[in-house]
């Protein structure tokens, strides 16, 4: 196309039309004029001592720090309505698997009903014995990926779409928090956290409570959509208590009981099977007996006893992750959070 219409486009010198010749009679104007001071300007500049240009050009870097670091990192791009969405959620810490598959059903079927609707993944807590760094979820914590027609194709805009799922999602009881943000091509779309705020120190409880007050005052800004912790206190944890006398007794070791629990929480890896041409897929056997009635084999009496004569169980409050934060500053978070969920329509 480009050389078919070079003829019609190309024209030689001294040939202007209408527009041409205003938008050089401005360029004489104006943009001549201004190139002539900055050239003028530096000659001035290159033959005087350069002590005298000091103070005008700490004068021009105020004003350049008042008025052009603003703008620095600024999203200057229009935002795009490329018709996806991000929903990141978190529910109550104590919920268990069946409470949070059914709060994900219920957020689900809001997403069908809504105009446009085409495809959606979701996916809820971390493979087990997968250790991740920095981004591990638990099993109360997930992420959707919502799939709309294009723009031509219905009436409201991604953000007011966004703005009605937000509404529609705080009315579902047990969700402790719900991130609703478009996915696209613009610089801001991939900014997770605009205003991310970290509180350091020894004590837990303290900064718990210094959270609180943070998440408060930051509740009060305007703009803000959503505001979330990404640690308390909320998370029930429990400890096993074990009795050392009665484990020495059926020739036990705090190892071997901690490798039953695993194996009834988590699972124990029993095989791989093998798909040619493929990765093989892990088998996992978990026990479905209940913790207190949980019995441990491999004790020297050949038979099978309740967790009961092996220890107690205390159940404090913990934080719902846990995180280290190494040297490098880097995230560790432990793998065995629990099972997956993973589907998509």
């Amino acid at each position: 196309m480009i050389p078919l219409l070079s003829q019609y486009l190309l024209k030689r010198a001294g040939e202007f039309n209408l527009l041409e010749r205003v938008i050089s009679r401005l360029n004489h104007l104006f943009l001549n004029p201004l190139q002539d001071f900055f050239v003028g300007l530096f000659h001035t500049a290159s033959r005087t001592p350069r002590v005298l240009w000091i103070p005008p050009a700490i004068i021009l870097l105020l004003i350049s720090v008042r008025v052009v670091m603003p703008l620095a990192g600024r999203d200057l791009m229009p935002p795009m309505d490329t018709g996806i969405i991000k929903i990141s959620f978190e529910t109550q810490p104590n919920l268990s698997l069946n409470q949070v598959e059914a709060i994900v059903s219920r957020m689900e079927g809001i997403i069908r009903k809504t105009p446009g609707y085409i495809r959606m993944a979701t996916m809820v807590g971390s493979e087990p014995g997968v250790i991740s760094f920095g981004a591990e979820r638990t099993p109360q914590q997930g992420l959707m990926t919502v799939h709309f027609v294009d723009r031509f194709h219905r009436r409201e805009t991604i953000w007011e779409i966004e703005e009605h799922l937000r509404r529609e999602f705080s009315r579902i009881p047990g969700l402790k928090y719900v991130h609703v943000y478009d996915f696209g091509a613009t610089p801001f779309s991939s900014i997770a956290a605009p205003v991310d705020v970290m509180i350091s120190g020894p004590d837990a409880r303290v900064l718990d409570r210094l959270a609180g007050e943070v998440k408060a005052r930051l509740l009060k800004v305007r703009g803000l959509t959503t505001v979330s912790r990404s640690w308390d206190l909320e998370k029930r944890e429990v400890w096993v208590i074990l009795d050392l006398e009665r484990l020495k007794h059926y020739g036990l070791t705090p190892l071997a009981v901690s490798e039953a629990l695993r194996a009834a929480f988590s699972g124990a890896v029993a095989g791989i099977l093998r798909v040619p041409g493929e990765d093989g897929y892990t088998l996992r056997v978990r026990s479905s007996s209940h913790l207190p009635v949980l019995p441990h084999p491999g004790d020297h009496h050949g038979g099978h006893s309740p967790f009961a004569h092996r220890g107690h169980l205390g159940a404090p409050h913990h934080g719902q992750a846990l995180l280290h934060a190494g040297h490098d500053g880097d995230d560790f978070s432990g793998g065995d959070r629990g099972q997956q969920l993973h589907h998509s329509y």
